[in-house]
């Protein structure tokens, strides 16, 4: 496969990639402004800036990295991987225990809970963020 062929194919599946997210994030957010009420649903927009920040800090751009590098051994993913997760746990921690803080700053203490269960995304991104940097590269996205 020519050069402009790759770079138009990885274009076309990573637009397809972020279009599909944003797309589900969208579908997602309307359902969930449907079934909730809006006082529900706004508890959840007030931890959406933390959430947001939490995956920004938990990436930390090494999957990218393991994308980018063309030789990668079975040691940089498994690196990467343990890396990934110790952050996440590490993340994790901190917003548990500052939960009851965010909840007092926006006089909600049902955020205590939704805070804690939210971000156990973190912790399950980090287990499969190796793989899919891995489909990534060898689908030659």
């Amino acid at each position: 496969m020519s050069l402009k062929k790759q770079a138009a194919s990885g274009f076309a599946w990573t637009f397809a990639q972020q279009f599909g997210n944003q797309i589900i994030g969208f579908v997602v957010s309307l359902i969930l402004a449907r079934i909730l009420l809006p006082s529900e649903f706004g508890l959840i927009g007030m931890i959406a800036i933390l959430v947001g920040l939490g995956r920004v800090l938990v990436d930390s751009g090494l999957t990218q990295s393991l994308i980018r590098n063309k030789e990668n051994d079975q040691e940089d993913y498994s690196t990467v991987f343990y890396f990934n997760l110790l952050i996440s746990l590490l993340i994790y921690l901190i917003i548990y225990f500052t939960a009851p803080f965010i909840a007092d700053f926006y006089s909600q203490p049902i955020l205590i809970k939704i805070i804690r269960l939210y971000c156990l995304t973190f912790i399950l991104s980090a287990f499969s963020a190796v793989q899919l940097a891995r489909l990534t590269k060898k689908n030659e996205f």
